[in-house]
Formats: C-alpha cells, structure tokens, sequence
C-alpha cells in the first residue's frame, strides 16, 4: 500500500494537471505482471481451420466410431458426416451460405447434431430456437436475425414462426438425402458467424450475439486437456442447445472423437434417472449449472459409483457446499472444472480446476483461458492492484463480432483495448479480483443483471414486458436466493381500476417470455421505494412473506385420484405439508428448476410426458390435475411402449461391430483380444452344478452371449 501511495505522489508531482482518477497508481513491474506476465497464456490452434473441417477430419479417422446417441438412437462419424453433407448440399440449394442465418427449431435428437454440423458445412450460421419458448419470443428472434430458413421437425409446425423456407427434417429427408454426399466447397474465413445466441436484454428485447468460426474454435483446444483425455469416452449434453454452454459440449467432443450422448429431457429432468444413465452409459465428462447439479445431489442423497472424471460447472457462483456433495456422492476421482465466461466471449473466458483436496482453499474462476487476456480496471479503466476488486475487461481471440443489429451497443460493450495495440476489450459487469497467486475471485455484478438457473438475465427485460400489461404502472424485479435455486420476484403498481392475481401475471408473461425468465412471486406495492438519485431502492422492497401473496388457505381435499398423486408431488417437492387443489404452485415457493422435478415425478408416476410450459399454464394444483388427466388419454403425451418379446428361434444378422470382430478372429482365433477377465472370491459352500445350470441359462436366454 505504501508502495501504492509513493506511486500516486510521484504521477501527482510529475503532471499537475491530471486529474485524481488518471493518477497512476501501479509501477511498472506490477503493470507488467498483469498486463503480461499472468496474461501470457498464447497457444498454438489450428486457427485456419472452420470447426465442421476439424469434425470432418475426425470422421476420416475414426468412422466406425460413435459420435452421437440420443435414446435408442445413434450414428457413426462416417454417417454423422455423410448426412451433414447431404443436409449441407440441400441448403445451399435453398442459398444457404457464409454469413447467412439458419433457425433451428428442433427436440433433442441425432438429428438435431446433423442440422447443425449441416449449417456449418454449408458455410452457413446457426440460430438455436428452444421449441419450449413462447411463439412472441420465437417471432421476434427469426425477425431480428432475418431467417430465410428454418430446421425443424413436422410435429413442431405450429409452434413456430412463419419463415421464408421450412425444412423439416424428419418428414422432408428423403427429399434431403437424395442429395450428394461429399462435402460441399464454401469461403469461410475464422471471422465468418458460426452461431448466434440470443441473450437476456436490458432495453426489454433479447440481443443476438455473434460468433465466430476463429473465436469457437479456440475455445474447443483450450478445452483439449479434459476433452482429449484418453481416459474420456462419453461425454454428456445436458443443457438446451440455446444455452451457450451447450457449445463448449458438442463441438470439442465431435472434433476430439468422443461419443455424444444427448440428454432427453424426461431424463434430464429426472434427477435418478440422469445419475442412472451417467453411471450406465459411463460417461467420463459432463456439462451442467450449479443449481441444477445441486438439485439433482440433494434428491439423489446418497454414493453413486460412476466413470466421471470431469464436471464442468459454470453460469453460476459455486458454493463449498456443492463441491462437497460432489466429493461426496460422486467420489474423489471426479475433478470439477469451474468454469467462467460470457456469451459475448464464446462462453469460456477462464476456468479452475477443483480436486477433493482443493475443498479448504478459495473458490475462484482461475486463471485465463488460451489466447486470452484478463484485465481488472477501475471506473477510471486504470489497472487495479492485485486484492482489490474492478471489473473484469476481457481481449483476445474469444471475442465475438458483437451484437446483431445493435452497434450502439456494441460499441459500448467492445471497447479499445490500451494493452494491445489494434485490439479490442469487452466490458463484462463482472466483479473480481485478482489474488496473489495470479488467479482471478469473482464477487458479481456491477448492474442489474443476474444468474438464473445458469442463464444471464437483464431484470429490465422482464420489467419491460410486466409494464406492457395495461394494469400495470411500474414494475421491478430482484432475485432473492431460495432452497434449489434463484427465485424471481416481481413489484407491482398498479392503476386505481386493476389488482393484479399472481397467475394472471404468470399467463401474461409465460406467452412472452421463457419459463425461466417468470417470476415466483408478484407483489403489489403502493408506491416503488426511491434512492436519493431517484432510481428504484431494490433493497428496500418488501421480501415476500404469507400475508403478500396471494395462496388460498382454505384446505380443499383431492377430489381425484390423480390430483390425490399430485398432491404429495408437490407436498415432497415443495417441503410443504399439506396441499390444497386450489394452491398456486408458485405462490407455494415453487420456481422453474423445481417445476422440472414436479414434471419429472409426473412422468415417473402417470407415464406421461409433458412440456415444463405445461405447470405455467396450469398452476394450480386443480387445474394442473385436469393437465394430467387429459394428457393420460392422449397419444402424443404417452411414453413409448415397452419393448416387446421377439422369437429368437432364427438366427439374427450380426451388427457391424460383429462383423469387424469376426473378420479379425479369423486371423487370430486364439487372441484373447476383446475378452474382459473377472476374477471373484466366493465363500461359503458353492454347488457347482446350480452355477453351471445358471450360467447355462444366461447363455441360452441372451442370443449376444452366444456371438462374437
């Protein structure tokens, strides 16, 4: 500090004329140290290279590996490629190109991979369109991106916007796959959109962000050392593909040549099941956000022997507590990799490494991701001290070209970088320091913004909407901490004629914006409490108690079955004892992440599958009940038969991989090559004869123990 103060008094007696904020406080060796020593972290990428060649290259070495399985599908990296050329060939049919816009409005699928490496090759950019959005929201976002083509599935049509061309591309490809299968030429250079991620925005519309070939492919070799690992096989994607965390899954684990494996949604949001699938599929590494992690190890409460090896967990502060329930019930062999970053930075701009033996020590982001560069400034955009907290201003090859149709914005956020000559810097929001060590603390934000179940939210965008309704005056959201997650709570004034109910305000805003983005609670308040300077005192507003919102007390009993169900769901669920038919879901302390385990239990328990909008649109407990009951009698919302006894009296023809491994014992009949050798320790008395009549059995019922 004293170090500090000679160097203020030596800026000071060196130009009177500056002003207190330009004096320099930093020497030159403390600048260099974090100008460029802790920000020396240039690596060697194939930067010429678009990220479709890489996963090409790929496929040309391992084609009969797996590359993508969702459910009982899956698809080789030779078919994974020679589709995608297909789909690449068909939309440059329709003028699909470089820096041309492709939607994809499509569920979690094989052929949701082949859409988008189909877009890349044609040299096109991707436009990710969550068919669980509202249809406002979806119009807006093809609007604003001015999509002439849009990749969906039949059942989806009337759920999405009107485009210039749809391509649907179950019922429409073999239309498609008439097309050539070699790799289309496109010009594309690493400045070239790959994708655009539309984000929370604080003038009350969403903003598009661009990214680029050059910025993605870095981020997938700055992820090398966990996704090339030998050790790693399967990888799992968990997140909705409009959520950028989904890039840092997909494409470094098709260009490494890993096996994807795509989440369902019914397992995704079934904490046991998504736990049984990682331990049954062994899946080495995964994706997800804190709260949604933590939901799923409190559920789960107990040990569960898996293969994981890395957690990559971000979107979201990480708490002690989680890392050690991750230790825990996961197990020491498990290493997590918290990761940082924003959507205008291709998603990863710093990550840290967690080991059990890490658990004492702070949590921080780490230190820069390659070809990254980390500054910490003041509201002055000087350099801080090493301890003391600014905003983090990040440059290098992740930034992207900025936001679509918004250069005033752009200009504000990617600013000139005085570290690098000709280079450009965002601003983040985000609040850090450095430590000692050369790793990064992160605290929060500077503005408004916040974290959500792993999604960056501006309140000014849900504000926005709540004071488009007609009774509505003023509005002001805050994020209140809540047991499972974040909870959103919204104040209201109101005009003299309205009072507004909490699910009336639910309906309004689950028609405009995504599940995630609607508040719990709705409070009506006389007037909004003011700071000095006139702006809204967010800290002064009421916490939501019983008296406030609005849940009828009056217990009325299950009248049915299904709502008898339903009603110790929500009491599990909910940690709250007794549940009336005419409870509000949401005035109950429900938000959107416990909404996923409601609907989860839903399908456990009725066999039916239905959408997360489903409990938005229908939150009482009453109405909710009638949901089911009509979902129970319709065919879409059923789940797919059980899988039905076949004769086995013929013989059946061998897989490909039976085939491969005929073909080599043919040369080699005595190579104990593909035999897995287990040896046991039995104790008391065996009876030989009932084992070998067991094992007999065994062989005789499962026709695979009998082949190659």
């Amino acid at each position: 500090m004293l170090g500090h103060l000679e160097q203020i008094l030596e800026s000071m007696a060196a130009g009177g004329q500056q002003r207190v904020g330009e004096l320099r406080l930093l020497s030159g060796a403390e600048e260099q140290q974090l100008v460029a020593a802790w920000n020396s972290t240039q690596e060697i990428y194939p930067e010429y290279y678009r990220v479709h060649e890489l996963i090409e290259a790929q496929a040309a070495l391992t084609p009969e590996t797996i590359a993508v399985v969702c459910e009982d599908q899956q698809i080789s990296y030779e078919e994974l490629n020679r589709r995608a050329n297909q789909l690449a060939n068909y939309l440059q049919g329709l003028g699909v190109g470089p820096e041309v816009l492709v939607g994809v409005c499509v569920e979690r699928s094989v052929a949701m991979i082949v859409g988008l490496l189909g877009i890349l090759k044609a040299g096109g950019a991707y436009l990710p369109l969550d068919p669980e959005y509202p249809r406002e929201r979806l119009n807006y976002m093809t609007e604003d991106a001015a999509i002439k083509v849009l990749l969906t599935q039949q059942h989806l049509l009337s759920r999405i916007p009107n485009c210039a061309q749809t391509v649907c591309l179950d019922t429409d490809w073999p239309e498609i796959e008439r097309c050539a299968e070699y790799s289309p030429i496109t010009e594309l250079d690493g400045q070239n959109i790959v994708y655009v991620i539309y984000t929370s925005g604080s003038t009350g519309k969403p903003k598009g962000v661009m990214v680029t070939n050059g910025s993605l492919v870095n981020l997938c070799y700055g992820l090398k050392s966990a996704f090339a690992d030998p050790f790693v096989k399967n990888t799992a994607l968990i997140t909705s593909l409009s959520f950028d965390i989904s890039v840092n899954q997909i494409f470094p684990t098709l260009i490494f040549g890993k096996t994807l494996h795509v989440i369902p949604n019914h397992i995704k949001y079934d904490s046991r099941a998504v736990i049984r699938y990682a331990a049954e599929q062994k899946i080495n590494l995964m994706d997800c956000v804190p709260s949604y992690l933590n939901s799923v190890l409190t559920e789960i409460n107990d040990f569960v022997q898996t293969e994981l090896k890395y957690l990559l967990v971000g979107g979201e502060k990480v708490e002690r507590s989680l890392l050690q329930k991750v230790f825990a019930q996961l197990g020491d062999q498990t290493e997590v990799i918290n990761i940082y970053g924003l959507t205008e930075i291709t998603d990863i701009n710093a990550f840290s490494r967690i080991t059990a033996a890490d658990l004492e020590g702070t949590i921080t982001i780490g230190r820069p991701l390659q070809n990254t560069q980390i500054y910490i400034t003041n509201d002055e955009g000087q350099l801080q001290p090493i301890g003391i907290a600014g905003e983090l201003c990040i440059g290098g090859d992740g930034l992207s070209r900025g936001y679509r149709n918004r250069p005033d914005l752009t200009a504000e956020k990617f600013v000139v970088n005085p570290y690098a000559e000709g280079a450009l810097m965002c601003r983040t929001g985000d609040v850090g320091r450095w430590l000692k060590d050369g790793r990064i603390e992160l605290f929060g934000r500077r503005d408004q913004q916040v974290k959500v179940n792993g999604y960056r939210l501006e309140m000014g965008e849900i504000e926005a909407a709540l004071d488009e309704h007609p009774g509505v005056v003023k509005s002001a959201v805050v994020a209140q901490s809540a047991e499972g997650g974040t909870r959103l709570v919204a104040y209201l004034v109101t005009t003299e004629k309205e009072t507004m109910s909490g699910a009336e305000m639910r309906e309004y805003l689950s028609n405009r914006l995504p599940a995630h983005m609607v508040p719990t609670f709705f409070i009506e308040v006389e007037k909004m409490p003011l700071t000095p300077n006139g702006k809204v005192d967010r800290k002064a507003l009421p916490a939501p108690d019983q008296s406030q919102v609005e849940i009828d007390r009056e217990y009325v009993a299950a009248r049915t079955p299904v709502e008898e169900m339903l009603t110790g769901i929500w009491s599990d669920v909910l940690g709250v004892e007794q549940v009336s038919v005419h409870d509000d879901f949401f005035n109950l302390g429900g938000h959107s992440l416990l909404a996923t385990r409601v609907i989860s239990r839903v399908r456990e328990s009725f066999q039916v599958e239905l959408p997360l909008s489903s409990l938005f649109e229908a939150p009482t407990l009453r109405q909710f009940g009638s949901h089911v009951e009509g979902a129970l009698g319709v065919e879409q919302y059923a789940l797919a038969p059980a899988v039905e006894r076949v004769s086995r009296e013929s013989e059946l023809p061998l897989s490909f991989s039976q085939q491969r491994l005929w073909f080599l014992h043919q040369f080699d009949p005595l190579s104990p090559a593909y035999h897995i050798p287990a040896a046991i320790q039995l104790s008391g008395n065996l009876q030989l004869g009932a084992l070998e009549r067991s094992f007999a059995e065994i062989i005789r019922r499962h026709e695979a123990l009998r082949t190659v």
